[in-house]
């Protein structure tokens, strides 16, 4: 089957090859029944899937070899997988593989992404795109420069509304349809790093934008609400006007946050 395939980098074929590493935490399949039946065991989780098609005769594909299984021991959040497509010929036609190395990436069984290649770096940009980390029943994207960053203690005396129950908040948000007040929803998590970095931000505008409200909804204390809301990722800020969402910002975007403040508070809808 190796003649029906080509070869991305042909520079690769004069590499040394590098042996992969012990203690690989790559899954090899060898039985498209074995896979099958493990992908169908991921359709319903959020966990990112790099999906290796490599083949024993391709010089690239042992090149990322060691590239992958380094990989595997950084992104412990991320599953990598590893299939030969000459022993499991019917998956790789599946995924439209033409060229060895072929790097698929999956989330809740449907390909997100696709890298074609011995392109390390390339990889590297996607999972570091597409990973999630999983907290408290939600997932949102990886920040590095957050996590490193301390985190910033609320201040004391907030103007921000934090709401803990689903009731209040519906009753509060049925008081605000027929004002043309901006509110402003924090969708936040004790666990997120990102948000804690946020929350003096939030209330320095909270004390400088009076004419706008400032609202605190923790995703896993009012879970109904950010499913409402469709958050998946946290910090998200709604901004609202008579009870309809006029825009959203997600992420730790200080800046942008301020801009949306800015158009929205003094419009009229």
């Amino acid at each position: 089957m190796g003649a029906n395939y080509s070869t991305t980098l042909p520079e690769a074929h004069n590499m040394p090859t590098a042996p992969q590493f012990k203690k690989s935490q790559v899954i090899a399949f060898h039985s498209s029944t074995k896979w099958k039946l493990h992908f169908d065991s991921l359709k319903d989780t959020n966990k990112l899937v790099v999906i290796d098609f490599t083949a024993t005769w391709c010089g690239p594909c042992k090149y990322m070899e060691p590239v992958l299984t380094d990989f595997a021991a950084k992104y412990t959040d991320v599953e990598f997988v590893k299939i030969d497509v000459d022993e499991l010929d019917d998956v790789a036609q599946e995924y439209g593989v033409q060229s060895m190395p072929t790097f698929v990436l999956m989330r809740k069984g449907k390909v997100v992404d696709k890298i074609v290649g011995a392109d390390k770096d390339g990889l590297k940009m996607k999972i570091e795109k597409h990973k999630a980390i999983k907290m408290g029943g939600y997932y949102y994207p990886t920040w590095p420069e957050f996590n490193k960053k301390p985190i910033t203690p609320q201040i004391k005396g907030s103007q921000v509304i934090a709401f803990h129950s689903s009731t209040k908040w519906k009753l509060h948000f049925d008081s605000l349809k027929d004002a043309n007040k901006l509110v402003v929803i924090d969708f936040t998590a004790t666990w997120c790093g990102p948000c804690k970095n946020m929350d003096p931000i939030i209330n320095d505008f909270a004390s400088k934008y009076t004419d706008v409200e400032f609202v605190k909804i923790d995703v896993d204390e009012l879970v109904d609400v950010a499913l409402e809301y469709e958050v998946q990722a946290m910090p998200t800020f709604a901004l609202m006007k008579r009870g309809k969402v006029v825009d959203k910002i997600v992420g730790a975007d200080k800046d942008g946050l301020k801009m949306k403040i800015e158009k929205h508070k003094a419009s009229l809808y």
